[in-house]
């Protein structure tokens, strides 16, 4: 069987034991389009590390039955079709972001309630001013959309930091120590004069489109934040733009945003209180460590037959 590994050349040394792993098996590696449409031909598992995957690959695999993605939304593989590719067996690595994913929530919110982004312009001016409208999180109500690992280990975080949080997700879950209730994602504009923090973690699906939108803003009560580590699409930036310019939120945090890489003539760029990460929070120095362990066990699974972790049905995106 011939397994393909397509990623980005800086990441080669953490997948070179690979094959040792699988001496029966033939390995191919690929770090740009032309050598994984060539090498893609008669493979037939495919192992993602990195940006999506092309459609020109995925087509060129006419043999390609399972495909190991190493992130945790498949939205750009899902927006392809699932009728194109449903007869693929698909996996992520939704779990195995979550720590530094949650991480990268908190930062956002509480750079924004510290004022530590008003402080670092301040700094780079040579400029001593504590003039910024300071807050605190504590005792905040936060409600999260999207409760799977990472919208957990978000909950986790706001719960230690004193927060009071519950959950909205697009099918049933449980509360745990750290969330107080998960409601259906229906009910979301109910949820939503009662809530500090609205934070998103959910998977990008045409059911969650634009979830924040006008109505949504207009929900939320003056001097809200919204926290955006999911998919820049789940927020009508339009929408945002209007409310941010109104005065009605207290900050954004966004790591991802509907137009990527984002275009420098966007007003979201000058909006005051708007902290912008550039889609960096699955970024991290140990991401390797967890990735490599669950692919290499997952591929182990698939070659004796057993059922693989976090499948995922393109269908419903997630």
């Amino acid at each position: 069987m011939k397994i393909l590994i397509y990623m980005p050349s800086h990441w080669a040394d953490e997948w070179a034991e690979m094959p040792t792993l699988f001496p029966d098996h033939e390995f191919a590696f690929a770090s740009d389009v032309s050598a994984a449409v060539s090498e893609i031909r008669d493979a037939e598992v495919l192992i993602v590390l990195g940006a999506a995957v092309e459609t020109e690959v995925l087509d060129a695999g006419t043999s390609l039955k399972w495909l190991q993605v190493a992130s945790a939304g498949i939205d750009s593989l899902a927006a392809l079709g699932a009728d194109r590719y449903g007869h693929l067996l698909v996996t992520n690595a939704r779990a195995l972001l979550a720590a530094h994913v949650a991480e990268s929530a908190v930062a956002l919110l509480t750079a924004l309630t510290r004022g530590i982004h008003f402080s670092a312009l301040r700094q780079a001016e040579h400029r001593w001013d504590n003039s910024y409208d300071y807050d605190e999180v504590a005792g905040k109500r936060a409600l999260i959309v999207g409760v799977g690992g990472i919208g957990r280990a978000v909950a986790s975080r706001y719960h230690a930091l004193e927060m009071e949080v519950r959950g909205a997700d697009l099918v049933a879950g449980e509360p745990d120590d750290a969330l107080e209730s998960v409601h259906p994602v229906a009910d979301l504009l109910d949820l939503l004069p009662e809530t500090d923090v609205l934070t998103l973690c959910c998977p990008y699906t045409p059911q969650t489109h634009h979830i924040v939108n006008q109505a949504v803003f207009d929900a939320l009560p003056d001097g809200a934040y919204l926290i955006n580590v999911a998919r820049g699409p789940c927020v009508d930036t339009a929408a945002l733009i209007r409310t941010v310019r109104a005065g009605r939120l207290r900050g954004v945090g966004l790591d991802v945003v509907e137009q990527e890489p984002h275009p420098p003539e966007s007003e979201v760029w000058d909006l005051p209180n708007v902290l912008m990460t550039p889609h960096m929070a699955g970024a991290s120095p140990r991401r390797g460590e967890r990735v490599v362990p669950f692919v290499t066990d997952n591929l182990r699974r698939y070659l004796c037959g057993e059922p693989l972790n976090n499948v995922v049905d393109l269908a419903r995106g997630f």
